[in-house]
């Protein structure tokens, strides 16, 4: 919700993503165009940070952590940017 707030006031266009479950109980939140992916895994514990694993089919592969109470804006901005 809050990624989704800050692509609003910056006038972001981002496709909504599938929201998935994950393995052991998690949630999978996945975003796939014709020139990029994104997966956020959120765990099912609330104190856990969530993964996240992104590739633009090209030059660029990312992955690793956040934390899903206070998420980096910079995934949202890589997103955009591949979009």
């Amino acid at each position: 919700m809050k990624a989704a707030l800050e692509a609003l006031a910056i006038r972001a266009s981002i496709p909504p993503p599938k929201i998935l479950p994950g393995p052991d109980g998690s949630i999978d939140v996945h975003w796939k165009t014709k020139t990029c992916e994104l997966l956020v895994n959120v765990p099912a514990g609330s104190n856990q940070r969530a993964d996240f694993y992104g590739d633009d089919y090209g030059s660029l592969r990312i992955k690793g952590t956040i934390d899903p109470e206070n998420p980096s804006s910079g995934l949202l901005f890589w997103l955009t940017s591949k979009v």
